[in-house]
């Protein structure tokens, strides 16, 4: 159970191009939204494994492109 939500707009292409979560780390996610006119909005999102509840909510600026 390490997201409990991921959302990501089925009009983004290419929104997130690697996503890795650790199978040891629980609930790390909470929450991780991105912003429909993003494209390109994520290149690499890594979580530590030590880490636990590292994320509760994840935005990103709907003004930013490629962030």
């Amino acid at each position: 159970l390490s997201i409990t939500y991921v959302e990501f707009n089925p009009r983004l292409e290419h929104s997130v191009s690697h996503v890795e979560f650790n199978p040891r780390l629980v609930n790390s996610v909470s929450h991780v939204e991105f912003n429909p006119r993003l494209v390109n909005s994520v290149s690499h999102v890594e979580f530590n494994p030590r880490l636990v509840n590292s994320v509760s909510h994840v935005e990103f600026n709907p003004r930013l492109e490629n962030s």
